[in-house]
């Protein structure tokens, strides 16, 4: 038996995914950051039962942020609310329906399980980039104006 591995990669959180500028938001980017080493480390070892674990406290702190950044929108009127919503709804729904195993009698991790653990880190990473800073920057604008 071959064992699947990804690279496990140390990731710098403040050269990769600077911060926003809301603490609730750059805590869930820490803990999210956290959590993709976690299933990073359990994908190396081809271990089923800790990468099961780690989707799935991934996945619930990913649900965390994504509410938290929902809120946000709601609380601003944010026109790309709806949107937002739907990628957020499509990832979760995505990453819940891949097998982590090829089979329930097999202790090996499935190919395309592997392959999500490998990009993931890639897609929160856009994720962040391209949805998440637009969106910090828009709720600091409207706190400014509230004032």
């Amino acid at each position: 038996m071959q064992s699947q591995k990804i690279a496990l990669r140390s990731v710098e959180l403040g050269a990769r995914y600077p911060a926003v500028g809301l603490p609730e938001i750059d805590g869930d980017h820490r803990r999210i950051n956290d959590e993709l080493q976690r299933l990073a480390a359990a994908v190396s070892l081809d271990n089923a039962i800790q990468a099961a674990k780690a989707r799935n406290s991934l996945l619930a702190e990913v649900a965390v942020h994504f509410d938290h950044e929902e809120r946000l929108m709601r609380q601003i009127q944010y026109a790309d609310l709806p949107r937002h919503q739907r990628t957020h709804a499509a990832f979760l729904a995505g990453a819940r329906r891949i097998p982590i195993r090829k089979s329930r009698a097999d202790p090996i991790l499935s190919s395309r399980f592997v392959r999500w653990a490998a990009r993931i880190e890639e897609w929160f990473h856009s994720h962040m980039l391209e949805e998440d800073l637009p969106l910090g920057r828009a709720v600091l604008a409207s706190r400014a104006r509230s004032r």
